[in-house]
């Protein structure tokens, strides 16, 4: 009976993915990529909501990442958006792009500063069978490459805060 009930929540239990862009993105609008979001699991889900939060961006390579101030122009900021992605329904392997935000000030001292590293959290929330609400996240983390690009990836986990 246990094992049952088991093996029918795993038939059923969302299995809903962000990857990270494929595209490397321009330092100076790091966040201007699109990421992908995809339900593998092998029925819909339903009020599917993406939204991106956390961002963070560091220009200098050294200091601690600056967090988004509309106080503070002359730091790195991100104008996140509050809803990236939503969707009534996203069938069984259905994929998605969407943006997370823009910059809205990327000078330091009036200088413009490309990013040398970002971080950002795609939190998701959705609905199983339209009743049973579920949520889960993914964190990335974009680096300065070889080729003065943003790669984006997942942060490994041990990088991860609760």
């Amino acid at each position: 009976m246990v094992l049952t009930v088991l093996g029918g929540w795993v038939a059923i239990a969302p299995n809903v993915v962000v990857l990270p862009p494929n595209e490397a993105a321009d330092p100076m609008e790091p966040f201007h990529v699109s990421f992908v979001i995809t339900n593998l699991a092998p029925l819909p889900i339903y009020s599917v909501v993406a939204k991106c939060g956390g961002a963070s961006i560091d220009a200098s390579g050294k200091n601690p990442p600056y967090k988004p101030s509309p106080k503070h122009p002359h730091m790195w900021g991100v104008r996140e958006k509050q809803s990236a992605f939503s969707a009534e329904k996203l069938s069984s392997q259905e994929s998605h792009t969407f943006q997370c935000g823009e910059l809205w000030a990327f000078a330091f001292n009036g200088q413009p500063v490309p990013a040398t590293s970002c971080n950002i959290t795609i939190n998701l929330r959705m609905r199983i069978f339209h009743i049973i609400p579920w949520s889960t996240h993914s964190d990335f983390v974009g680096e300065l490459g070889d080729d003065k690009k943003i790669h984006w990836q997942f942060k490994p986990m041990q990088e991860v805060k609760g």
